[in-house]
């Protein structure tokens, strides 16, 4: 599936309320000024339906995604970049979030710049995969997890 597709299909997913997979971040009365990290495509923002006051930024690492991105949202802004480095300028945003991509970051490092970007009394949003793509993701690596995590999820699969 080329990204094209992957948006149109996550576009559809994220404006229907009855889909399984349907998750959007609440967006807090105060906000204006919002940050999508790993925003892809910016379908998420686009199905978000922001009032015409709040100014909506993204970034993510794929170029090709960030370009479609623009081409369907000019009036947002729309970077290359990683979680761990964020492009821009300390207290920025009163809202950020990132739906499904902490997990391939360096988590700690991404929370250090998610704080950073954030103004003072700002709002943070954070989601997971779903477990089973969770255990996908992590199943190359599992042994180099703390033995807690992975006895337990060797007991609940």
């Amino acid at each position: 599936m080329n990204i094209a597709e992957y948006r149109r299909n996550a576009l559809q997913v994220a404006l229907d309320p009855s889909h399984r997979l349907h998750l959007l971040p609440r967006l807090p009365c105060h906000a204006h000024k919002i940050l999508d990290v790993g925003c892809h495509a910016g379908h998420i923002l686009e199905a978000l339906r922001l009032p015409d006051d709040c100014e909506a930024f993204g970034c993510d690492i794929n170029a090709e995604a960030v370009e479609l991105a623009h081409q369907y949202l000019p009036k947002s802004k729309f970077l290359l970049g990683q979680a761990e480095a964020l492009p821009y300028a300390n207290a920025s945003f009163d809202f950020v979030f990132a739906r499904g991509v902490i997990l391939a970051t360096n988590i700690p490092r991404a929370l250090i710049e998610l704080n950073r970007v954030l103004v003072m009394g700002g709002k943070l949003w954070l989601s997971l995969h779903r477990w089973a793509d969770c255990r996908f993701i992590l199943q190359g690596t599992w042994d180099a997890h703390p033995p807690e995590l992975s006895s337990w999820a060797h007991t609940h699969w």
